[in-house]
């Protein structure tokens, strides 16, 4: 059965029937979620659910409602908070309706996983019963047929059966390579990497790690992995400094709690042998994945890093942090099944605890400003000891809850600051603190509990307070990427508060993201009159000013900031240098461009045929680059900024086409260049030494994009003529196409063989 073949038909049938948006969030959701971009995938799923049931198509709400599990489950890991709905989409796949779908099986898997993660070990037998009756229903040519039987082999880790699984996956892959599939061993590189790391296999594992990263799947998640396989592997082999290379920064992988456990255990040996420093960076890292992980209902994997986290603040002298963990590990244990180790290992760590020396009585300052300055200058975990104590001997200052909550969440504890901080909240009376309310609407936001957040500005409204509900419904809005209903807020805000700046940055902001550029121009204009020194509000100003072609405003800002700007009125159109622009399209693209003025540019760069093409363009870009200059001055030198694009003032209107075959050589090419440059029709290489045709492949090739402006004809003669002198010609014949000489396109044909272009 193959499925890909079936959502291929559907994508092309919905588009043969009107239903274009349906069609292509369809082929956007399983990219989206292999590229471990959740936040899109959250953003579009209900759209693409809401088509699928208004016009009655089960099999693609089966499609869509695992697919949208497979990121909340495989990828985020959601445990209990998952389950009901991998239950319900199990019984919807298998109604008479749907049973029949290529996906449905699928749901099995899902069902599978998620049951893995509240307690993998405690659900092992389940797994592998439901994996195998799956198993006896599909063959090995099903896409989902590698699926169930990584699902399978995961079960049988879980039961301790490591040489089993492992062989399990020898026997599974060669049933899929029989049945055609020659890529088969790169379905299940979990299945066979875990157990070789588990029974010591370094080499074998590290080898097939190279093999997965060279010829192996190349979706974000899948190199994430096997990144940090990589590290996991080096640091058991005593090889700290490759594997802390390998080992990708917190920051790539924390969105994805997927790659929580093995970060989290490439971390831990990398800690113990001294390679990276066990400071409160180690215990925030693993506190915040202990405490999602349990927020998402997940038992086994919750203790089993909790504890890493308490063996570790026990080791650098924080037994106040591990008792924290302690608990964490404590509340993770109705979440399990099977209790099995749990038990054990908490009592041993209780035990632990109560043989650490214990701390020394933390002096209080005499006043709280000094104790806020003291934990500042401090290890925040040592910090929390001196917070914990003030909070007590002044628990009616904000001043103080606040530090003791930004300590909390230095060190991971982002659950407890919160706590924390709403205490403090419904203990006090009068206005609401702004700074601390703020904060704590950040962390309720950050666990994403919509709930809390709503209760939170319903007290503030409750209090008579006319300003911060708005305003933080927008910071909320804007952070859950719902730009309309940031504006809308933000501008409620701006009107009750004449004075408010960053009100009126989030608006302008806001009505950026919209498009509304009017609105952001009107709101920068307030801004630069409220803070008359200039600053990024100038170059935003810039931004906004030239899309809606108020050159006026683009020198007087520019003017602000000191800039070399020609005088005069009117567009600025000077050198200022090269740059690079960002197109915000299917994937990045980021040609290099001149530089116009302080924000705008003109591509320089042909795109290859096919592609969304901007040579010639002429854009306007949000003056923050993306690409800080290097530290060192040579380097600075050499460095050209990355810029997103913000707007396409005017577009270059080109078309680009491929010019292929054997390379004439370099003088030849640019004699050639300039009789095209002659009739307006840039020519740019795009091969280099390494592109070689001919039969043999002895002939160094050319390989060149141009992108006329005048007539085809024109240019299309001109090649003619060019080709004909050379000993091996050269083709080019979707242009030939395009001019309407047909029969050169056929005889081109021949040419791309001869040569193997």
């Amino acid at each position: 059965m193959n499925i890909w073949r079936w959502v291929n038909d559907t994508e092309r049938r919905l588009r043969r029937e009107g239903q274009g948006r349906l069609a292509e969030l369809i082929d956007r959701l399983p990219t989206e979620v292999c590229e471990d971009r959740h936040a899109r995938a959250d953003a579009i799923y209900p759209e693409a659910l809401a088509l699928a049931r208004s016009l009655d198509l089960p099999w693609v709400e089966v499609f869509l409602r695992h697919w949208m599990l497979q990121s909340r489950v495989l990828h985020r890991m959601e445990g209990t908070t998952a389950l009901s709905e991998a239950v319900a989409l199990v019984d919807y796949a298998h109604r008479p309706e749907t049973k029949e779908c290529p996906q449905a099986v699928c749901a099995v898997q899902d069902l599978a996983s998620c049951y893995g993660l509240v307690d993998g070990p405690g659900f092992a037998e389940e797994r592998l019963a439901v994996c195998d009756e799956t198993l006896a229903r599909i063959d090995p040519t099903w896409p989902c047929y590698g699926c169930i039987s990584a699902e399978y082999a995961g079960a049988m880790r879980d039961n301790g059966q490591m040489q089993e699984s492992l062989a399990f996956v020898d026997r599974q892959v060669g049933k899929m390579v029989a049945a055609g599939d020659g890529d088969a061993t790169y379905d299940l590189p979990n299945a066979r990497i875990e157990p070789l790391i588990a029974m010591g296999r370094l080499d074998e594992a590290l080898a097939f790690i190279a093999d997965c990263q060279l010829n192996g799947r190349k979706d974000a998640s899948h190199q994430m992995e096997r990144r940090i396989d990589l590290a996991r592997v080096h640091v058991r082999a005593g090889r700290t400094e490759e594997a802390r290379a390998a080992l990708p920064p917190l920051e790539e992988i924390l969105d994805t709690p997927q790659h929580y456990p093995g970060w989290a255990d490439a971390l831990e040996r990398l800690v113990l042998a001294s390679a990276i420093p066990n400071d409160h960076r180690v215990g925030q890292a693993l506190c915040r994945f202990s405490e999602r992980l349990l927020r998402q209902g997940v038992g086994r994997t919750t203790i089993e890093i909790a504890e890493k986290h308490a063996h570790l603040a026990l080791a650098r002298g924080a037994p106040h942090v591990a008792q924290r963990a302690l608990a964490l590990m404590e509340q993770a244990l109705p979440v399990l099944r099977k209790p099995l180790d749990a038990l054990d290992r908490i009592s041993r760590l209780r035990k632990a605890l109560s043989a650490a020396p214990p701390l020394s009585a933390v002096p209080l300052p005499e006043d709280p400003e000094a104790l806020v300055e003291a934990a500042i200058a401090d290890d925040p975990e040592r910090a929390l000891l001196l917070l914990e104590a003030g909070a007590r001997r002044w628990p009616s200052e904000a001043v103080v809850t606040r530090a003791l909550a930004q300590g909390l969440v230095a060190s991971g504890h982002d659950e407890e600051a919160r706590a924390r901080l709403l205490a403090f909240f419904e203990a006090s009376e009068g206005p609401p603190d702004l700074a601390l309310v703020m904060e704590l609407a950040e962390l309720i936001r950050r666990a994403d509990d919509r709930a809390a957040f709503d209760e939170l500005v319903a007290a503030c409204e409750r209090r008579g307070d006319a300003t911060l509900p708005p305003w933080l419904r927008a910071v909320d809005a804007f952070a859950r990427g719902d730009a309309r209903a940031a504006l809308q807020q933000a501008s409620l805000v701006v009107e009750r508060v004449p004075d408010a700046k960053n009100a009126r940055r989030l608006a302008a902001e806001a009505a950026r993201q919209l498009g509304e550029f009017s609105i952001a121009l009107a709101r920068l204009d307030e801004l630069c009159v409220l803070v008359p020194e200039p600053g990024p509000h100038d170059w935003d100003r810039m931004t906004a000013a030239t899309i809606v072609g108020d050159h006026a405003k683009v020198r007087e800002s520019a003017a602000r900031l000191g800039l070399p700007v020609q005088p005069g009125e009117g567009p600025i159109d000077d050198d200022w240098g090269l740059c690079r622009i960002r197109f915000a399209e299917d994937e990045p693209y980021e040609p290099f461009a001149q530089r116009t003025g302080p924000v705008t540019a003109r591509i320089l760069q042909i795109r290859r045929p096919g592609m969304p093409q901007h040579f010639d363009d002429v854009v306007v870009f949000d003056a923050q680059p993306l690409n800080p200059p290097p530290a060192n001055d040579e380097e600075r030198k050499e460095h050209v900024f990355l810029y997103p694009c913000a707007a396409v003032l005017r577009e270059g209107g080109r078309t680009s086409y491929a010019i292929d075959g054997a390379h004439p050589g370099v003088a030849a090419v640019d004699a050639l260049r300039e009789r095209l440059r002659a009739l307006d029709c840039p020519l740019q290489v795009a091969s280099d030494e390494t592109y070689q045709v001919g039969d043999d492949g002895d002939l160094p090739g050319l390989y060149a994009f141009v992108a006329p402006a005048s007539d085809l004809l024109e240019i299309h003669e001109a090649l003619r003529a060019f080709s004909e002198g050379l000993a091996h010609p050269l083709v080019w014949p979707e242009l030939a196409s395009a001019a309407g000489d047909h029969e050169l396109v056929a005889a081109q044909a021949e040419v791309r063989a001869k040569y193997r272009l």
